[in-house]
């Protein structure tokens, strides 16, 4: 559990750090469309400006006595006060993009931190999922340490029982009586305190010992 624990640990500090380098680098992609967006309205109010003033100049220009002025039709005129109404406009359409596009980059890095939230959940999960098993693994070892420490003491019991029906006889041979007294089973000695028991480590109870330890 120690182990598992300060896995847990190391793989939420390598998440969070990933996480952080994935936010800073998402926040320079969002700085820099901002910054070409920007240059490109300025560009843009350049242009707008540039062909107002050659239309201005077509349309309203006047010229000398000497040079003969060329005709100003409805058309033309119609194209300058459009070319006037894109002028004015550029301000509110530019900061409603900016708008859009800081909107856009809030709703990214919010479903980032979403995203993120939810990784560091499922790592929790995934944690309690392994907590779970070897907590199941550990109660499956236990179990079958009892059954083979039952075993042994079924096994010893009976040789017990075995060679005190030898002796038994045997005495019963010798001086030609009955023997009716029954010899009580020692009782088994307790665990240590710290629930281990001595066992060798060749012995095929080693492994289980450890887990029940």
């Amino acid at each position: 559990m120690q182990q598992l624990g300060a896995q847990l640990e190391i793989d939420k500090n390598e998440r969070i750090g990933q996480h952080n380098e994935d936010l800073e680098r998402l926040e320079e992609r969002q700085l820099l469309a901002e910054h070409d967006l920007l240059k490109a309205q300025s560009q843009e109010t350049q242009n707008v400006a540039t062909a107002l003033k050659y239309i201005e100049a077509y349309c309203l220009r006047t010229r000398s006595n000497q040079e003969r002025v060329h005709a100003v039709s409805e058309e033309d005129l119609k194209k300058l006060d459009h070319q006037r109404l894109i002028q004015q406009d550029l301000p509110r359409r530019h900061a409603s993009a900016i708008n859009v596009l800081r909107a856009r980059q809030e709703m990214d890095t919010a479903r980032r931190l979403e995203a993120q939230e939810a990784e560091l959940q499922q790592l929790g999960i995934e944690h309690e999922k392994k907590k779970f098993a070897k907590e199941a693994e550990y109660q499956k070892e236990l179990a079958r340490l009892e059954t083979v420490i039952e075993l042994r003491r079924k096994r010893l019991l009976q040789r017990w029982d075995l060679r005190f029906e030898i002796w038994r006889r045997d005495w019963e041979a010798q001086h030609n009586t009955t023997l009716t007294v029954e010899l009580e089973h020692e009782d088994w000695p307790p665990r240590k305190a710290d629930h281990t028991i001595s066992i060798p480590e060749a012995s095929l109870l080693a492994q289980y010992i450890k887990a029940a330890a």
